[in-house]
């Protein structure tokens, strides 16, 4: 049976941006002298930014500058990770060119996260972004 198409969530399932947020949360909690972190942290992993917000401050306490340090973090993530310098996860290349195989064009669409074809991930199958395709990303 010839597959039609694969779907992949860019975020955390490509690219490692789980542990690259949290290396800068580090950086924030050392600078700050946190103590803890890792506990709030790993309580957020899954949710959405409301319910983070919500188990820092019950976690910190309710005059825990959470705006102001998820800003900071923000900065560190965005200066350091920014045009195309966001590590892979492991085993991606072959993921990818394992899916491309299996789909009925032989390509890989992709909508809205990259702008080009960064580091060569896709290989010879660059993403095809489609029709109305306006390069704003997500």
């Amino acid at each position: 049976m010839t597959k039609k198409a694969v779907i992949f969530d860019m975020d955390g399932v490509i690219f490692d941006s789980e542990r690259a947020v949290y290396q800068c949360w580090q950086e924030i909690a050392k600078a700050h002298h946190l103590t803890d972190l890792d506990t709030a942290y790993r309580k957020c992993i899954r949710v959405n930014s409301a319910m983070c917000r919500q188990i820092f401050m019950a976690h910190f306490g309710a005059d825990f500058p959470y705006d102001d340090y998820t800003a900071e973090v923000s900065r560190k993530y965005h200066a350091r990770y920014d045009h195309g310098r966001l590590p892979l996860k492991p085993g991606v290349r072959e993921l990818l060119s394992s899916a491309a195989a299996c789909t009925a064009r032989g390509g890989l669409r992709h909508r809205g996260f990259f702008q080009r074809n960064p580091r060569g991930i896709f290989g010879r199958h660059a993403p095809d972004y489609g029709a109305g395709h306006d390069g704003a990303g997500r």
